[in-house]
């Protein structure tokens, strides 16, 4: 692990805005990307940024590979338009 380095974590200080009634701590604080900011020396815990917000992790607090169905908003979207467009074909309109 390295200053840099994308990583998956449980922001505690980052909670979802709607998590719904009776939530448990995996509604309440999901998964997020954040970026390594400081690593201590010998390996013993690291720091990580997500959205201005700094938080400290031990190593085996850290989720090896993102959540299942997380991506992109950006990759989301360009996928939603491209099947808009296949289906806006099909129906025979132009778009």
């Amino acid at each position: 692990m390295q200053k840099g380095d994308v990583i998956w974590a449980r922001f505690m200080t980052l909670p979802s805005e709607y998590p719904g009634s009776g939530a448990n701590d995996e509604k309440r604080f999901p998964v997020r990307k954040g970026t390594v900011v400081y690593v201590h020396p010998k390996g013993r815990y690291i720091v990580a940024k997500c959205g201005g917000v700094r938080e400290t992790f031990f190593p085996e607090d850290i989720v090896p590979e993102p959540p299942p169905m997380v991506c992109e908003l950006k990759d989301a979207l360009f996928t939603l338009t491209e099947v808009d467009k296949k289906i806006m074909t099909a129906l025979g309109r132009r778009c």
